[in-house]
């Protein structure tokens, strides 16, 4: 996955689905944690603390890890503005932390979704934390069943599939389960 391939296909299609990591830096932190994770020669897009950072550039996916020799592949919000996501009704960023932001004083919450709105997406499924791979697996193929098999609206798929793994039991109730999606946009029509 290269930032031109993804960056080509999204443009095209009705449905995205990225299933890969996202990451947030309100510090640095997160990238530092990436890195460490999956031994990753990430380039750092974070500045020290002190100064100014871009809030585009410091939030985004994961596009590929780091090879000898090649450098991590990724893709920022900053990249995503330039996008046309006018086609695209939904976009899935099945990562963690994707719903995530910077504030800034006159502009709002900046990163992958006020980018990815710019673009012209009209409805985004995000994460507000780290989410658990297993329950997201069956959350997506709950959602995906309701927006693509029963033409839904993707509230209603969200709702119903947060509900389906609610359902599963045992520690799945437990909203860091499934609670850390949430929908932005025109989820309303299908």
């Amino acid at each position: 996955a290269t930032r031109e391939r993804i960056s080509s296909l999204i443009q095209t299609a009705d449905h995205v689905h990225l299933a890969t990591h996202g990451f947030f830096e309100s510090s640095g932190f997160a990238m530092a944690t990436f890195k460490e994770d999956r031994g990753v020669k990430a380039q750092a897009r974070a500045t020290t603390q002190g100064q100014k950072r871009d809030p585009l550039a410091s939030s985004g996916i994961i596009l590929s890890t780091a090879t000898e020799n090649e450098p991590v592949e990724i893709l920022t919000a900053g990249e995503m503005v330039a996008l046309n996501l006018e086609r695209c009704r939904t976009i899935t960023l099945s990562a963690c932390e994707t719903g995530l932001g910077t504030a800034e004083p006159g502009q709002g919450v900046l990163g992958l979704r006020a980018s990815l709105m710019a673009a012209g997406a009209r409805c985004m499924l995000m994460s507000l934390w780290k989410v658990p791979d297993d329950p997201t697996v069956l959350l997506m193929e709950e959602y995906y069943r309701g927006v693509l098999e029963k033409k839904l609206p993707p509230a209603q798929c969200l709702r119903l599939a947060q509900e389906a793994v609610k359902k599963k039991g045992g520690i799945l109730e437990n909203p860091y389960h499934w609670g850390a999606w949430v929908l932005v946009g025109e989820s309303w029509r299908n």
